[in-house]
């Protein structure tokens, strides 16, 4: 406002000196002076007023902000199979010959009957019903059922439960027999373990000898003889002859005769 008041004055006095006609030189150089001046000053004044009165705030300086480096975003695969759902194990039974096969007598003569036995054993975890088996190859011989057998066509076997398979058989030529036996046979039983259900044992017949038998000469105990001293034989002095005389001439020849 000082500003504009003083530029008025100035503008006032300076057209009422105009209007008059009765300016000097002196007094338009001091005017072209003073007008500058005074408005500097103002403008000065004005400035340290607002200077003081506003208070002076210090340039604030913008933090330097990094660029963060985002990571690459991961690409999940969607897949397009439907999933699988989780299943318990099953449960399974499994059929097997746990115990050695017992072959009596072995080896036996060509008209002995051989008693083949076993135990068939569940070792699943499910019944096996019914648990079958078979001799796959019996060889020349025939059988018929032992007294001690217990497996039959219907047995079922709980888990962890035997049966007794026991059988006769006799063989019509001699020789070693291959005796192969096969459980679950036609394959009925969903079982856990498919390979220990085959099983062999071997079968040696003699053949009797018709002939009868040479007599082996065994050698009895070495008899030594008792040597007795031979007794020292008793030396008896013969007789000295006696002198001879010749007794008769005949031809020369001379008859002796013994003195006595």
């Amino acid at each position: 406002m000082r500003l504009q008041e003083s530029l008025l004055l100035i503008k006032s006095k300076w057209l009422s000196i105009t209007s008059r006609q009765k300016i000097s030189v002196a007094t338009l150089i001091f005017l072209m002076l003073a007008l500058p001046l005074s408005v500097g000053a103002v403008l000065t004044k004005q400035y340290l007023g607002s200077r003081a009165s506003t208070p002076v705030t210090p340039p604030i300086t913008p933090p330097t902000i990094e660029p963060t480096k985002l990571p690459y975003p991961t690409v999940t695969p969607i897949s397009t199979r439907p999933p699988i759902p989780s299943s318990t194990p099953q449960s399974l039974s499994d059929l097997a010959i746990v115990n050695p096969i017992v072959v009596t007598p072995n080896p036996a003569n060509i008209t002995d009957r051989v008693l083949i036995s076993f135990k068939i054993t569940n070792i699943g975890t499910s019944i096996a019903s019914p648990a079958l088996y078979i001799y796959a190859n019996q060889a020349d011989g025939y059988s018929e059922i032992h007294s001690s057998n217990t497996c039959t066509g219907s047995t079922s076997l709980n888990p962890g439960v035997s049966c007794t398979s026991a059988y006769l058989f006799k063989f019509s030529t001699p020789g070693i027999k291959k005796m192969e036996i096969k459980l679950d046979s036609d394959n009925r039983l969903k079982e856990s373990n498919e390979l220990n259900n085959t099983y062999s044992v071997y079968v040696t017949i003699n053949q009797i000898s018709t002939t009868t038998p040479k007599p082996t000469w065994t050698p009895g105990p070495t008899i030594r003889p008792t040597i007795s001293p031979t007794p020292k034989p008793i030396l008896i002095p013969s007789p000295k002859p006696l002198p001879r005389a010749c007794r008769f001439r005949i031809f020369k020849i001379c008859l002796i005769w013994y003195r006595r």
